[in-house]
C-alpha cells in the first residue's frame, strides 16, 4: 500500500479514504482529479465553515448532483467553539447531508475518556433538541457516516 503525506493531517492511499485538514479550498478541489479517492474534510473546515460546506457542493456537483456519489465527507470534530457550533450544524445539514457528516473527537489517550462524552452529549443536544433532527438522522450522524466514509 503506497501513502502520501501531503499536509497537516492528510494521507492517501490508492484504496481507501483519507482526512484533510488545514488545507485551502483550492487544494481540496484538486482532489477531484482522483475520482476513486474518498476524503473527508476535518473539523467542519473551521475556521472556514461556509468554504468547506461551499466546497462540499462543488464535489456534490462533480458527481452529478448525487450525494451519494460524491467522494468527500466532513468531519465534526469539535474544532468550531461553541460559539459557532450551531450554526455551523444548521447550515452543514440541510446541505450535505448527515449521511456525509460524521461526529468525532480530537484529543490524546489521556483525555479522550473525559473528553469524548461531553463533546457527544453537547452535539446530541444540538442535534436533537436544536436542530430537531429524528433519531435515524442522528443515528446516522454518530455512526452511520463514518461506516459509509469506510465502505461499510
Amino acid at each position: 500500500m503506497r501513502i502520501w503525506d501531503c499536509h497537516s493531517h492528510v494521507r492517501a492511499d490508492e484504496t481507501g479514504p483519507f482526512v484533510l485538514e488545514q488545507m485551502d479550498a483550492a487544494g481540496i478541489e484538486r482532489v477531484n482529479l482522483f475520482s476513486r479517492v474518498r476524503f473527508s474534510l476535518a473539523h467542519i473546515g473551521w475556521p472556514w465553515v461556509d468554504e468547506c460546506i461551499a466546497v462540499f457542493g462543488r464535489f456534490r456537483a462533480a458527481a452529478g448532483y448525487k450525494t451519494g456519489a460524491s467522494q468527500m465527507w466532513i468531519d465534526t470534530c469539535r474544532g468550531t467553539p461553541d460559539a459557532w457550533r450551531e450554526e455551523a450544524l444548521r447550515k452543514a445539514v440541510p446541505f450535505c447531508g448527515v449521511e456525509r457528516l460524521m461526529f468525532g473527537v480530537d484529543g490524546t489517550p489521556s483525555n479522550m475518556p473525559s473528553q469524548a462524552p461531553v463533546h457527544a452529549a453537547k452535539d446530541l443536544a444540538l442535534l436533537r433538541d436544536v436542530i430537531g433532527l429524528s433519531q435515524e438522522q442522528i443515528e446516522t450522524f454518530f455512526w452511520g457516516a463514518c461506516e459509509g466514509f469506510w465502505g461499510r
